[in-house]
């Protein structure tokens, strides 16, 4: 796509409209298509780094989401804006390219929502160990003093209830 510094466009690729719902034609008569199909949550962004980038009259690549004007659905792209300036060295228009990252972006959160998972479920499992070895040793002390005291003596009700708990608490730690 050739796009002017106003965000208009002297021409578009007719596989624009596969991604963006929108006809080349309609891109080059309706100058500010462009912002009505960029996603609502990244205008902003884009618009800085675009002032940004028109300032220096640096090359910009970015990442953005695309809102199909028919479907909807959302396409993840990754842009890359080359300036052509005139003679003068003044912003004539930008060469823009887009490629539909939408695939690679979706399966970068599945795997790293699977990293997240997979660490949390060893960082459960570890802390459960730990848990159950310090509830057996609590569990095999309360058995250790209970046999060595009589039925009377006043703590015997108390290390009882710490034996149960303690058995229950591994037993909860087992499950889970």
């Amino acid at each position: 796509m050739t796009q002017r510094p106003d965000f208009s466009v002297e021409f578009a690729s007719a596989n624009i409209q596969e991604l963006t719902g929108v006809s080349a034609a309609d891109w080059r008569a309706q100058p500010r298509r462009f912002w009505q199909v960029v996603h609502e949550l990244d205008v902003p962004e884009l618009q800085q780094r675009y002032k940004q980038a028109s300032q220096t009259g640096a090359e910009v690549s970015n990442t953005f989401r695309l809102r199909h004007a028919v479907t909807g659905r959302v396409a993840h792209v990754l842009e890359r804006r080359q300036p052509i300036l005139g003679t003068d060295g003044a912003l004539r228009s930008y060469d823009v390219t887009w490629l539909d990252v939408t695939r690679q972006t979706i399966a970068e959160k599945r795997l790293s929502t699977a990293a997240w998972k997979e660490t949390l479920a060893v960082l459960t499992l570890g802390m459960a160990h730990d848990f159950r070895n310090i509830m057996a040793g609590i569990h095999s002390l309360s058995e250790s003093y209970l046999a060595q005291m009589d039925e009377q003596h006043p703590f015997q009700e108390g290390i009882s209830l710490i034996r149960k708990n303690s058995m229950q608490a591994s037993q909860l730690i087992q499950r889970m």
